[in-house]
């Protein structure tokens, strides 16, 4: 059994203004887990595959293409650009299980070292 108290701490968030949440993936999933994300006062960026979504979330705060009829927090903005995910803490990955690994691959050059990445497909 480990000394729990001998284990390097990995993420040290004195201030929770420290941790800027990214989602990789818009479906309900993804746009339900950024809602939790923003509740808690988080600028919270998602990043969808379509432009369209993308530009919904953004004009209406609603994701109509896959959450339609729930209004989202305004800290939620949505991007198709993997770019803006560089000074994200943790990424909560939410892509379908069949895209997971190309969506991770074309995310991973703009993703910070030391960032949580969390995988949540289902």
């Amino acid at each position: 059994m480990t000394n729990m108290t001998s284990q390097k701490q990995i993420f040290n968030f004195s201030n929770p203004q420290d941790i800027r949440f990214g989602v990789l993936g818009s479906g309900a999933w993804g746009t339900a887990l950024a809602q939790v994300c923003a509740q808690k006062n988080h600028p919270t960026l998602i990043w969808s595959y379509e432009k369209e979504c993308a530009n919904a979330i953004n004009t209406q705060n609603e994701n109509t293409m896959y959450l339609k009829g729930q209004k989202l927090n305004p800290l939620i903005e949505s991007t198709t650009s993997f770019t803006r995910f560089g000074d994200k803490t943790i990424i909560l990955a939410v892509a379908p299980a069949q895209v997971m690994r190309s969506v991770l691959r074309q995310a991973s050059p703009y993703i910070q070292k030391g960032s949580a990445l969390i995988v949540c497909s289902k």
